[in-house]
């Protein structure tokens, strides 16, 4: 364990300080609720491709970790999205990305934590070993490169109004239910703990998708909102 840790200490603290900048509500497969950002910084990019570079014998990434969001929620088992419930989150979710605007500020990166996990949520933790980025204050143009920023928005394209037909099939998959995520199931993982009462509005939007479809979804613990960098391997 020492020396793995000692290998992502050495990659994450000598970067600057960093930021995600908040994007959209997004409704990602098995009815999935989720908040995502518009892409990681290069900062972050650099750290992800040096775990890649400098630790052997990872696993393929997967693909929810290559882009940044926060998972919010999942469909409580036996639950399933029709087109129905599929458009009133379609719309919901527009009308509440219309009203963010350009008003949310950045939430500033200024570590990241090592979690040992006994379940997928991140609710249940045994270890979090959080590791500054030391290398000096955020800077303003360490922003997410424009290929970075148009792989997110190409996912994000898929639940709006000229695509929800093609993709209701995958809204509509069981596979990634509550169970999924609150499951035993251990692990590491490389993350971003979001600060406590950070982004407010993640607990309004919740409480409007629970007056419009309730108990459809199980909520997943504020204290345990993170963004994911990239699942490890290694179990330390």
């Amino acid at each position: 364990m020492t020396s793995e840790l000692d290998v992502l200490s050495g990659i994450i603290r000598p970067h600057r300080a960093t930021r995600l900048r908040p994007r959209a509500f997004f409704t990602a497969w098995s009815g999935v609720l989720t908040f995502a950002f518009d892409g990681f910084s290069e900062t972050l990019l650099n750290i992800k491709r040096e775990i890649e570079r400098r630790i052997p014998g990872l696993r393929p990434e997967y693909p929810g970790s290559r882009w940044p969001k926060v998972t919010l929620g999942a469909l409580r088992a036996g639950r399933t999205l029709r087109r129905a419930e599929a458009r009133m989150l379609l719309d919901l979710c527009a009308t509440w990305n219309e009203a963010l605007g350009s008003e949310l500020q950045p939430l500033t990166v200024e570590a990241l934590s090592v979690v040992v996990y006994l379940c997928r949520s991140l609710e249940r933790r045994v270890i979090t070993h959080r590791i500054p980025l030391e290398g000096g204050p955020p800077d303003p143009e360490d922003v997410p490169p424009p290929e970075h920023r148009a792989q997110v928005a190409h996912i994000l394209r898929q639940f709006t109004e000229p695509y929800l037909e093609q993709y209701l099939d995958r809204l509509t998959l069981t596979e990634h239910d509550l169970t999924y995520y609150r499951a035993y199931h251990p692990g590491t993982t490389l993350v971003y703990d979001l600060p406590p009462g950070s982004l407010p509005l993640l607990d309004a939007f919740v409480r409007a998708v629970e007056e419009r479809l309730p108990d459809y979804y199980g909520w997943f613990t504020p204290e345990s909102r993170h963004v994911t960098l990239r699942t490890l391997a290694h179990t330390f």
